[in-house]
């Protein structure tokens, strides 16, 4: 991913999860959002595609939630943020 614009640290048990979003970028008219989850044993590379870079970012965020969820049911723990926040403070 290049032009990385964000970046959280989250846990799941004793495990951290790094979440990283990418700079939209355009893409034959439309803008692509790439994010990675990396959780130091796997690294999982996504992306979202708007009409815009706001959208494009906007719907990364909405997947993220979801691998987060997602990520959480395999590992068997919750995914947390700060005080213990559910899904890493990613809206749905």
């Amino acid at each position: 991913m290049k032009d990385p614009i964000a970046q959280r640290t989250l846990k799941a048990g004793d495990s951290a999860i790094v979440v990283t979003i990418g700079k939209p970028e355009e893409d034959e008219g439309d803008y692509r959002c790439w994010y990675s989850l990396d959780t130091g044993q796997n690294r999982k590379q996504s992306y979202a595609i708007g009409a815009d870079s706001l959208q494009a970012l906007q719907l990364a965020m909405i997947k993220i939630n979801a691998d987060l969820l997602a990520l959480g049911e395999e590992l068997g723990v919750p995914v947390t943020w700060l005080d213990d926040t559910p899904g890493g403070g990613f809206v749905a």
